[in-house]
Formats: structure tokens, C-alpha cells, sequence
């Protein structure tokens, strides 16, 4: 198994193994509401869901994402979400200790590049989800809050797309400059200046998450 996929694996510590399961994605169901479409699937034809982790990577970050799939009545496990790209299957670690009830469960993230600023994405990353848990959920398309919340929302939102389009080459002809087009190095950037903004804004976020990895 990749080392890489294995601190996911550790990190999450799962009493089941990482599994392979089979992706058939039902008419009704949405790739925003793995849990939904499951719960529908478990109306229609019987079984459980099964909660657990959905596992991928790219050539920056292995990630994470609490997720479910249908077991059948007969035990079989099979995803019945649309994915994100054209696949068969999945990998998935099954984990019976986070049952979804409406509180967000956040993503386990691991920088595979060893580069500074993959840590800062991921520290932006949770803070987005930080940021959108203290939302009211209207419904599955509708998030609302406050105006303070909506902008710092929009500030590191912004802070990752730049980033995730800095990093969209191969990592190893990524620079050490920062992704700003200021041709410092990130370490005396923006990585200053993010951790600056990050320090002043974590302050007024409560931390209404779920999540296995501490960052503050």
C-alpha cells in the first residue's frame, strides 16, 4: 500500500481495513449529499448505511472525506454517489464512531510534497470548513451567514483556488516562490502574511467541527 494512503489510514484509526468498493451511482442521488442519496437507497431496496472515509489524491495532498456508502442486506458494500470523475470504484475505509447527524465532520488532509505551502493550503482548507460550520444550512445548495463570515469566507476561498492553481503542475517544477507573482519565496510571503490574517481571524470563528487533526 502506498506509505502515503497508510498515514491516512493511521491517522484515521479505523478499527476496519481500506476497502475497494464498487461505484454504481443511483438516478436520485447527489455528489453534494453522499448521506441523502444512501438513506434513499436504504428506503428503496433495505440494508444499512455505512459511514466511513473516502480516500484520494493528487500529486499535492491524500485526502479523507467522511462518507457513505450502501451495505446490502446481504453485506455487500457498494457507493451509490456520483463521483467528481469517471470511476468504478473507490477507496474507502469504513468507521462506525462517525455517524453523520447534521454536525460537519471535516476532512483528513496529508501533504505528500513536503512544500510549506501545501501546509498553509491545508490549514485554509479547515479553516473554510471552520468558517461554513457556523452557517445556517437552508438546504443542500444554501448556506447562510453573517457578513462578516460571508467575506472571510470569500478571503480563503480565494487564498486556496490561487494556491490549487499554483499547485496544478507537477509539484516537483513547482518554485519555491510565492504563489502571488512576487517572486519572493513563499516562506517570506505569503506565508507570513497568511498566518498574520489567520491568527487575527481564528479568534471570532468558533470551532463547531468534527475533526481528527488538530491545526491551532
Amino acid at each position: 500500500m502506498d506509505y502515503i494512503i497508510q498515514k491516512i489510514v493511521d491517522t484515521i484509526d479505523s478499527d476496519y481495513e481500506i476497502l475497494s468498493v464498487p461505484l454504481r451511482a443511483e438516478h436520485y442521488a447527489q455528489f453534494s449529499n453522499c448521506y441523502a442519496g444512501v438513506t434513499e437507497k436504504v428506503r428503496r431496496s433495505g440494508g444499512r448505511v455505512q459511514y466511513g472515509w473516502l480516500v484520494a489524491h493528487t500529486h499535492f495532498l491524500c485526502e479523507a472525506v467522511h462518507h457513505a456508502v450502501w451495505e446490502s442486506p446481504d453485506g455487500a458494500l457498494l457507493d451509490v454517489t456520483p463521483y467528481h470523475k469517471p470511476t468504478d470504484s473507490i477507496l474507502f475505509i469504513p468507521d462506525d464512531r462517525y455517524i453523520y447527524d447534521g454536525v460537519p465532520i471535516d476532512n483528513v488532509r496529508i501533504n505528500v510534497s513536503g512544500k510549506l505551502i501545501v501546509d498553509d493550503f491545508i490549514i485554509i482548507a479547515h479553516l473554510v470548513e471552520r468558517i461554513r460550520a457556523n452557517g445556517i444550512r437552508k438546504d443542500e445548495s444554501r448556506l447562510v451567514m453573517s457578513f462578516e463570515l460571508g467575506m472571510l469566507h470569500n478571503k480563503y476561498v480565494n487564498y486556496g483556488q490561487s494556491m490549487v492553481s499554483y499547485l496544478g503542475k507537477e509539484i516537483n517544477k513547482v518554485p519555491d516562490e510565492c504563489f502571488c507573482g512576487s517572486s519572493k519565496p513563499f516562506a517570506n510571503c505569503h506565508h507570513i502574511k497568511l498566518w498574520e490574517e489567520i491568527d487575527k481571524d481564528i479568534r471570532g470563528i468558533p470551532d463547531k467541527l468534527i475533526h481528527l487533526q488538530n491545526y491551532f
